[in-house]
């Protein structure tokens, strides 16, 4: 497959997560502006091309939804969970000249264990209001990457977003259904010690990967600790504007040599379409 160029300073630590970057750009550039696809044909389509990738587990562990994968078009990118089957991928066809869209897939390493996941909200209109709130949205998650090195543990973190969220007139929303405290940012990257040698992860692997998981939330006290990776994801709704949509981009963090290094691939796309600019 044909592999996505990216700037020095976007270039990925989890080389699972990469492939799943690569083919949803793939996918991108082949369904961009073609008339009368629906959610189930551009993750149909994103599934194929991932699995044309090397050493992936295309079949995700995050499950349900169906393939560990889910698309959304329109309205329905304010979802709540995606485990549940309202949010699966559909027949909902996409406008591509204003609806949004989300994708996510949680692939796993075959090699490592290690999980990619990988998530993003994109708006293909010229409503401007929806534009400047997606920016507003970027905007709280960089400051959200400025004060990484002033959090002394998960618990410090989650408190500092959520003030810093409120800042800028939003809120985070995400349900989690596997994690005591359903709201929280992110989560930890789990892999598993052993991996089959198929496309696909028994139930009990997925269970493991999920169980596995330390969520960075109001009742959580864990340090970010050498080589640890975990996610920056909230779902960002305007306190302001109950009309604008659900924003949920997904970033990786990895904490090197003392330093918090983060994975920004997905603002290649965000740029792509003139979302952050």
């Amino acid at each position: 497959m044909k592999e996505i160029k990216l700037k020095n300073e976007l270039l990925p630590f989890n080389m699972v997560r990469q492939k799943a970057f690569n083919s949803l750009c793939i996918t991108l550039e082949k369904l961009y502006g073609k008339q009368s696809i629906s959610e189930k044909d551009f993750k149909n389509e994103w599934y194929n091309n991932l699995t044309k990738e090397n050493n992936i587990i295309a079949d995700g562990w995050y499950n349900p939804p169906p393939k560990g994968m889910a698309i959304l078009f329109g309205n329905r990118v304010s979802f709540d969970s995606l485990r549940n089957e309202k949010n699966w991928a559909s027949d909902t066809i996409i406008n591509w000249k204003e609806d949004l869209l989300y994708a996510y897939c949680s692939p796993v390493d075959k090699v490592s264990g290690i999980i990619g996941d990988i998530s993003v909200t994109l708006y293909f209109g010229k409503d401007k209001e929806i534009i400047n709130h997606i920016k507003n949205c970027y905007d709280a998650i960089l400051e959200v990457f400025d004060v990484l090195d002033k959090a002394k543990n998960s618990h410090e973190l989650f408190i500092t977003s959520e003030k810093i969220f409120s800042e800028h007139k939003l809120k985070n929303c995400i349900v989690s259904k596997t994690d005591n405290t359903p709201l929280d940012l992110g989560h930890t990257f789990p892999k598993l010690e052993i991996i089959q040698s198929n496309n696909c992860l028994t139930k009990e692997e997925k269970e493991e990967i999920s169980k596995s998981r330390k969520f960075i939330n109001e009742d959580s006290n864990w340090d970010f600790i050498e080589g640890m990776q975990f996610t920056i994801e909230p779902q960002l709704i305007s306190t302001i504007n109950a009309k604008l949509p659900q924003i949920s981009q997904h970033y990786l963090v990895k904490k090197e040599n003392g330093k918090f290094i983060i994975c920004k691939d997905i603002v290649e796309i965000l740029e792509k379409y003139n979302l952050i600019n």
